[in-house]
């Protein structure tokens, strides 16, 4: 690892010295002390775009001039965490919680740092203090527990989870990990309440959608407005070799639209095949009303999805228009569909 680490230093080097070029450092603007405020927030925004490079002398402007600013600090040290320099990560995110040692944000980075680097019992501490100081901060439980099933200690993370739970109520991405764990604690029977695809996974079925002749027009015209939605963007949230969209409902004009009452059919549905336990979450949490959004994905060959959950959303479908030949054959011994498609 030392080697490469020292490969990476070196190579860009050696091509400067190809090319018979000094490498000169950007110029660092200055900013009169008014210019702070509105230069950390552009800077936050241009990070948040993935234009790491101007947020990075936006953050390095401000420290310029105020050197103890916190959030500048924190800023350089979340980037660093981005590019996965681990090292200047920590040391920049060690500023800045001592400058604001009360800033929750600022433990919660410094504490996923220092998880990255594997330094586990560090990282707890830090998680701890961020749950302290705020104890409705749901990441940091989420991110501790997830340290305990690291280190092969599920019930830790079970109690971590509980108390989650207990100070936040709904909370699915805590209810994630709380499976994992109770798996690994060799507590299945509780794990398949959580976990129970004959309750929870269900397959709606409709035969036509208003204003399309029969489905197979609606899928062809939905299809066609999705590859050609002007949203889509490569590798966006969790597609790979692919293309994804922004949101499709409320276009009246859309194809999605007619579709969008189906939808609300299948929710009612849904909801009454509910299993009848008051202490499944997904009875606990059933919502009386809802809304719906609703996005499209454009696979590339060899495209898919990581493997992902939706913590903000009660329930999740999906509806494939159109399908490749690979996957609309009739599975065999040389075309198993198994592990296509993971719950």
């Amino acid at each position: 690892d030392e080697d490469r680490f020292k490969q990476r230093r070196l190579v860009p080097m050696t091509r400067h010295r190809k090319k018979d070029r000094k490498r000169r450092p950007a110029s660092i603007p200055s900013l009169t002390p008014a210019q702070v405020p509105a230069t950390l927030a552009a800077s936050v925004a241009q990070q948040q775009r993935g234009n790491l490079e101007q947020a990075r002398q936006g953050y390095l402007a401000v420290l310029k001039i105020e050197p103890r600013n916190a959030n500048a600090r924190n800023g350089i040290g979340t980037l660093a965490l981005q590019r996965s320099d681990l090292e200047r990560a920590i040391t920049a995110l060690l500023d800045a919680v001592m400058l604001p040692p009360d800033n929750t944000g600022f433990q919660m980075n410094l504490a996923v740092a220092k998880d990255r680097c594997g330094e586990l019992d560090p990282a707890r501490e830090h998680y701890r203090k961020a749950i302290a100081l705020d104890p409705g901060f749901r990441d940091p439980y989420h991110n501790l527990a997830n340290t305990w099933l690291q280190s092969g200690d599920p019930e830790r993370a079970i109690a971590t989870l509980d108390a989650c739970l207990k100070t936040n109520g709904r909370d699915f991405h805590a209810l994630a990990y709380y499976a994992h764990a109770l798996r690994d604690a060799g507590r299945d029977a509780e794990a398949a309440t959580l976990l129970s695809h004959e309750q929870l996974v269900h397959s709606f079925a409709f035969d036509a959608v208003d204003g399309f002749a029969h489905l197979e027009a609606f899928n062809a015209a939905a299809s066609e407005y999705v590859q050609n939605h002007p949203s889509l963007t490569a590798n966006a949230m969790a597609t790979v070799g692919g293309r994804h969209t922004g949101e499709l409902l409320g276009d009246s004009n859309g194809p999605l639209f007619a579709f969008e009452p189906i939808i609300h059919r299948a929710v009612r549905w849904y909801l009454a095949r509910l299993p009848a336990d008051a202490n499944q979450p997904m009875v606990q949490w059933a919502p009386r009303l809802w809304k719906l959004t609703s996005w499209g994905v454009a696979m590339d060959s060899g495209g898919y999805e990581r493997t992902h959950i939706h913590p903000k959303g009660w329930l999740s479908g999906v509806l494939y228009l159109v399908l490749p030949d690979v996957v609309r054959a009739t599975p065999g011994a040389n075309n198993d569909h198994a592990g296509w498609l993971r719950f």
